[in-house]
């Protein structure tokens, strides 16, 4: 009998928190799986951790490249070896919650149309406390939406998809050293629905030897790649990926263009920018919607939100009156009425994750 699920890593010099990502996946309450590890050339002790752990449970399935050959080609590997109709991606310094594939499996079986599912996180540090907790779920519709300009998804360990939708897509580009799960997002869509269910159960690890942080330079410009290819889909337009850089950096509150968006005429065009995307998107990928409108609105809602987040931030950090005012007020036009609302939904959820990571250095 071939297991329903396969989970798969790929692991290079992953000693350190390997032991924590097997045993969170072997305490999970849903046990008809394969547990597909990659040793992608590890000069640790990787291979002998994998070896013990393999030698106790025979759902564990050892994969050993003879040299590093990257994640893409390694989760490759996995992915046409893989025997489960659903693939699980663990990451070897992340933690699944005990009932992370349990409730992601019925999620998928349950819901026609959806090819991958993601779901909230934590995220803890080093030294596993919880630093704060991350919100990425919204409706599934706006997805689409969100990935137009970074990866809403966030991380990669935490996701379920369906095995033969990513055979079919082409499995994950070999052509991208960095950001290759937000690219394989791109090109799942074209075979169904990527949904986030709103249930914390996954671990991500924030520390220093994360890829996020040795290459982060580099991540964002594979990144602006992607959304840019994404963006002249849409659009019809040929987009550097420079000019999807500026709109990545609006949307994730880049700190180090502070100084772009303080100045009202680089306001004005992102404005002016987001409102013929939206507009393109919408009659592109939303036409025959029966929410057409409302979702409309919640594209734009989103935009404020962000403007929203801007103006706080010039703020925060003491910049002009004049940057904080034309923030301000874009934000405003793009929310109208919902401002308020919006507005104090942010100042909690900022408190909550304050709070959240005060409590977490306390233990």
């Amino acid at each position: 009998m071939h297991p329903a699920v396969s989970v798969l890593m790929s692991v290079y010099n992953g000693a350190l928190y390997l032991p924590s990502a097997i045993d969170s996946i072997m305490a999970q309450t849903y046990s008809n799986y394969e547990f597909i590890v990659i040793d992608d050339g590890s000069l640790d002790d990787t291979w002998n951790i994998l070896q013990r752990y393999a030698s106790k449970d025979k759902r564990i399935r050892l994969i050993r490249n003879q040299g590093n050959i990257g994640l893409s080609g390694s989760l490759n590997k996995g992915l046409w070896t893989a025997q489960g109709a659903y693939i699980a991606r663990q990451d070897c310094d992340d933690v699944s919650l005990p009932d992370r594939i349990e409730k992601q499996l019925a999620y998928l079986e349950n819901n026609d149309g959806v090819v991958m599912v993601s779901c909230n996180l934590y995220r803890i540090d080093a030294a596993g406390r919880l630093m704060r907790k991350d919100r990425t779920d919204c409706e599934t519709e706006l997805i689409p939406w969100y990935l137009l300009f970074s990866n809403t998804i966030r991380g990669h360990s935490q996701v379920m998809f369906k095995r033969d939708s990513a055979i079919q897509a082409g499995g994950y580009s070999k052509e991208f050293r960095y950001s290759q799960d937000y690219e394989f997002w791109i090109r799942l869509l074209k075979f169904g629905r990527i949904a986030i269910m709103p249930n914390f159960l996954h671990q991500y690890r924030w520390h220093e030897n994360r890829v996020s942080h040795r290459s982060a330079q580099e991540q964002v410009r594979y990144a602006a790649k992607v959304s840019a290819a994404y963006l002249s889909e849409i659009t019809g337009e040929q987009m550097d990926w420079t000019d999807a850089y500026r709109l990545w950096c609006f949307w994730t509150i880049e700190p180090t263009q502070s100084l772009y968006f303080q100045i009202p005429e680089n306001l004005k065009t992102i404005h002016t920018r987001l409102k013929q995307i939206r507009k393109k998107y919408v009659d592109l990928k939303l036409s025959d919607h029966p929410h057409k409108k409302r979702l409309f609105r919640k594209a734009g809602d989103s935009v404020g939100k962000r403007y929203l987040k801007w103006t706080l931030f010039h703020i925060y950090r003491k910049a002009r009156p004049q940057a904080v005012f034309w923030a301000l007020a874009y934000s405003v036009s793009w929310l109208k009425l919902r401002f308020f609302p919006v507005l104090i939904n942010v100042l909690w959820s900022s408190l909550e994750n304050l709070w959240t990571s005060s409590a977490g250095q306390r233990k």
